[in-house]
C-alpha cells in the first residue's frame, strides 16, 4: 500500500475535537489552567504582557523600590520582571462549538451574559475579602465533566 494513500478513516469523516482538551492545551493558550482575565485584553492589543499582573503572582508590591523575589503562591521563588511567552490562539477558543452543529443559545447566552454583568457592576463595588488570594481559589477549583469550585468570598457593597 502507498504511504500517501493510506487513511485511517475514510474520505468526508468528520470529527469533533472537545473544546475542553483545546481549551487547556498550552499550544493554544498561556497559563491554559489559569483564571486570567487580562489574557484577552493583551491579545487584543489593550494591554501590554509587560503591564498584566499574571496568575499566581502576589498583589503589587507596596515598597516597588525594594528588588527582592516574591513568592507566586505554589512555593517557586518567581520575580516580578520575568519574562513570559504570550501564546493565544483565537482560532482554539470555541466555548459554543463552531459549525453547523454548534450551540443555537450562544446569541442569547451572550446577551444575558453581558446584561447581568453590565447590572451587577452598574450597581455595586465589589472586594475580594481581606487577606484572600486567586491562586488559593484556582487551587481549588476541580474540573471533570462539570466542576466543583471552592468558596469565592466576594462582598458587594452598593455604588449609591
Amino acid at each position: 500500500m502507498d504511504r500517501q494513500s493510506f487513511s485511517l478513516s475514510p474520505p468526508g469523516t468528520a470529527y469533533w475535537i472537545p473544546p475542553w482538551c483545546l481549551h487547556r492545551d498550552p499550544r493554544n493558550f498561556s497559563f491554559p489552567l489559569s483564571f486570567w482575565p487580562e489574557r484577552w485584553l493583551i491579545a487584543s492589543g489593550q494591554l501590554r504582557i509587560e503591564d498584566a499582573r499574571l496568575p499566581f503572582s502576589p498583589p503589587p508590591d507596596p515598597y516597588p523600590d525594594s528588588n527582592s523575589t516574591s513568592c507566586d503562591f505554589t512555593g517557586r521563588e518567581k520575580r516580578s520582571d520575568a519574562k513570559v511567552d504570550f501564546v493565544h490562539n483565537d482560532g482554539a477558543y470555541i466555548p459554543f462549538s463552531y459549525g453547523p452543529m454548534n450551540c443555537p443559545g450562544k446569541g442569547l447566552a451572550m446577551l444575558e451574559m453581558r446584561t447581568v454583568v453590565c447590572a451587577l457592576l452598574q450597581r455595586f463595588e465589589m472586594r475580594l475579602r481581606e487577606g484572600w488570594y486567586p491562586a488559593s481559589f484556582e487551587r481549588g477549583y476541580k474540573d471533570y465533566f462539570s466542576a466543583t469550585r471552592p468558596e469565592l468570598p466576594v462582598t458587594l457593597h452598593l455604588r449609591w
